[in-house]
């Protein structure tokens, strides 16, 4: 390795791990080894090695999570645009466990775009329950959803780190799901997602926006999620 061009060095770092990734010395899932130990092995500085784990994650090649160490990325999970399904049935579909980390899970205030959302007479209000969804050990989202309260306040006694909401829903309320909006945009993660979803540096974020409509056409679940842009995409058929 050529040491004296210190403008460069992070970049043939980026392109030594990047071609173990390519040949299969290093698989999906896998860690690498750790900052001290890719500093003793190239003879270069903490930033130089931060530096080009930095540029392999924004290329989606690897995972940071913060206090673990650094992962091997596999092909982005696709979701469907074609039907109405959950996290949960969408990464069991493909083969993958799930589960949740419940950061909150409580009866609040909503604000103006919840009481908007669900149709909500002032003064309501609504169980919010916020969690990281994970797909094996992967974090892939941070969702929040929202349900009127004066129908599921006895819902907080539930335990939703493996429990499917809708699944729930359907079974102990009887809800018949009908159809959903759903609006998709994209931003760059915030600290709090960075935080919550395990996030070294900054990557883009599918924020989506649903809202759930039982039978009678009256909306039963609004919800907000942030995908990991760099693990998560959404795939839709076009009928020509």
């Amino acid at each position: 390795m050529n040491t004296t061009k210190k403008d460069v060095l992070y970049n043939q770092i980026k392109q030594a791990i990047q071609d173990s990734i390519i040949q299969n010395d290093l698989r999906a899932g896998h860690r690498l080894p750790s900052e001290h130990q890719l500093m003793k092995q190239y003879h270069i500085s903490r930033i130089t090695v931060r530096r080009a784990l930095a540029e392999l994650e924004k290329d989606g090649l690897v995972i940071r999570r913060h206090g673990k160490g650094t992962y091997v990325a596999g092909n982005r999970l696709k979701g469907q645009l074609s039907h109405l399904s959950s996290f949960t049935e969408d990464m069991r579909e493909r083969g993958f466990s799930t589960h949740a980390r419940v950061i909150e899970f409580r009866i609040i205030e909503p604000d103006r775009e919840i009481i908007d959302s669900l149709n909500l007479p002032e003064g309501e209000t609504v169980v919010m329950l916020r969690r990281v969804r994970y797909a094996d050990r992967n974090p892939i989202a941070l969702e929040a959803c929202y349900l009127p309260a004066s129908r599921f306040s006895d819902i907080l006694q539930e335990d939703f780190s493996r429990q499917s909401l809708n699944r729930l829903m359907q079974v102990r309320y009887n809800i018949r799901f009908s159809y959903a909006r759903q609006y998709i945009s994209t931003s760059i993660s915030s600290r709090d997602i960075m935080r919550d979803l395990e996030i070294e540096t900054p990557v883009s974020i599918l924020t989506m926006r649903r809202i759930v409509y039982d039978v009678n056409n009256w909306p039963v679940q609004y919800t907000l999620s942030y995908y990991r842009g760099d693990l998560y995409e959404y795939e839709v058929t076009l009928q020509m």
